[in-house]
C-alpha cells in the first residue's frame, strides 16, 4: 500500500506541477506587460506636445521674419497650442551666441532660469549677427530649443511676391 501512496504522490505531484507554474508564469507576464504599460503612460503624459512655433512674445506667438534687435517684450516658452488657456509655461534660459561662443552678459545671467524673460535685458548686448538661443532647461522639452539670428530692423518689409510682374 506504501508503494502506492508514493506512485501516486509522484504521478500527481509531477503532473500538476507544471499547471502551478505555468499559471505562475502567466501571472509574471501580466504583472510585466502591465508594469510596462503603466510606465509608458506615465511616460506619454510627462512628453509634451510644442506647437511649431513655442515661442511668445507679450503673449502673441512670435513673428520671426519682424524679430530684430529693436524687438522688445517678455519672452515665454509654452509647451500645447499657445492660442489655449491649458498652454503651460516652461522654464528656458536665454543667451547670446557670438560666432559660436556664448555671451556673458550683465543682468541675464545664462546660469538663470525663468518661465519669462524680458528681451530688453538680453538684446542690450547684442549685436547684428549674433543668435539669440532659447534653449529649455529640462531634456524632455529639447524640441523646443531655438535659436533666432538677430538682424536689424528692415522698416520697408512688404510682403512682395516675387514674379507676380510687380
Amino acid at each position: 500500500m506504501t508503494k502506492k501512496w508514493i506512485v501516486l504522490v509522484l504521478f500527481f505531484g509531477t503532473v500538476s506541477q507544471p499547471s502551478v507554474f505555468s499559471s505562475s508564469v502567466r501571472l509574471m507576464e501580466n504583472r510585466t506587460t502591465d508594469s510596462h504599460e503603466s510606465k509608458k503612460a506615465t511616460d506619454e503624459k510627462k512628453t509634451k506636445e510644442f506647437s511649431d512655433n513655442p515661442l511668445l512674445l507679450d503673449g502673441i506667438t512670435l513673428d520671426y521674419s519682424f524679430f530684430s534687435l529693436s524687438s522688445r517684450g517678455k519672452l515665454t516658452v509654452v509647451a500645447g497650442d499657445p492660442y489655449s488657456p491649458d498652454a503651460v509655461k516652461i522654464p528656458f534660459r536665454v543667451y547670446l551666441s557670438r560666432d559660436g561662443k556664448q555671451l556673458t552678459m550683465g543682468k541675464a545671467n545664462i546660469r538663470c532660469q525663468a518661465s519669462e524673460i524680458d528681451l530688453a535685458d538680453v538684446l542690450a548686448y547684442a549685436h547684428v549677427g549674433d543668435d539669440l538661443v532659447i534653449e529649455p532647461i529640462r531634456k524632455e522639452d529639447a524640441v523646443a530649443k531655438r535659436i533666432i539670428p538677430l538682424k536689424l530692423f528692415w522698416f520697408l518689409k512688404l510682403p512682395f511676391k516675387k514674379g507676380d510682374g510687380c
